[in-house]
């Protein structure tokens, strides 16, 4: 069985990408569509790999009764992850903390700068990053 897979960076890496075209209905056709796939699938492989070894390794932590291993460079921890504890309706106050805070409203806001073409006074637009995201349809 052959696992080798042959990705042709080339064909995804030029300054003048012949192969990448962008239609104005935004439609995309992709010259490299093959070798993106073949990407995108051993990236699958690789998540399942690491999550079965995560879970191996989990296992054989759990016999020795380890919570922390450090090898070189690596360390691999167990931790919790969420809230320890969950709230029932029969939950006395002394145990419940309200949690308050502030948040933008959106709506309000946007329909503001529609109407005065400025943000509101105490207003500001925050720095956000963009990614470009790639979608599979089976």
């Amino acid at each position: 069985m052959n696992n080798l897979v042959t990705i042709d960076l080339s064909k995804l890496d030029k300054e003048q990408p012949t192969g990448l075209v962008i239609a104005k209905d935004g439609s995309l056709a992709l010259e490299a569509e093959n070798e993106l796939k073949k990407i995108l699938d051993t990236q699958d492989l690789l998540e399942k790999i690491v999550e079965h070894v995560k879970q191996r390794l989990g296992e054989e932590m759990d016999k020795r009764k380890l919570i922390k291993v450090k090898a070189g460079s690596i360390t691999i921890t167990k931790r919790y992850f969420g809230t320890r504890y969950k709230l029932n309706s029969d939950a006395k106050d002394e145990f419940i903390a309200q949690v308050v805070y502030n948040k933008p409203n959106v709506e309000a806001i946007d329909n503001y700068m529609a109407i005065n073409e400025e943000l509101p006074e105490g207003i500001e637009m925050r720095e956000r990053e963009q990614k470009v995201s790639i979608l599979r349809r089976e």
